[in-house]
């Protein structure tokens, strides 16, 4: 079995869409909080972790023996230590278009129709 911990707020509803999503036994965690130490001890059960805005660096990575992946809602990688990744064997992803739609309709709603 694996973990997924999914390192930012989520709502039950987008929770449970989530949890649909993963393959038969795995289990999903969501950290509810910023709290560094809460992440620290969620990730050292984790097998794979999802993150948007959470910062992860050597410090949390040294905490998550069993980790193998990282997949960054977003782009760049100003919020992950890739080079403490590639050192501890742990594989990164970006998500570019993850968040296209969203900025998208946000951006549509602001503007005015004359």
């Amino acid at each position: 079995m694996f973990t997924v911990l999914y390192a930012e707020p989520l709502p039950g509803d987008l929770q449970e869409i989530v949890r649909g999503e993963l393959p038969e036994g795995w289990r999903l965690e969501v950290v509810e909080t910023k709290e560094r130490g809460e992440l620290r001890r969620r990730l050292s059960g984790a097998d794979f972790v999802v993150v948007a805005t959470t910062r992860v660096d050597g410090e949390l990575l040294a905490a998550a023996p069993r980790l193998k992946h990282i997949q960054h809602q977003g782009v760049g990688y100003d919020n992950v230590d890739v080079a403490a990744c590639s050192a501890q064997g742990v594989s990164f992803a970006l998500t570019p278009e993850g968040t296209t739609t969203g900025v998208a309709e946000s951006r549509s709603r602001g503007r005015r129709s004359d």
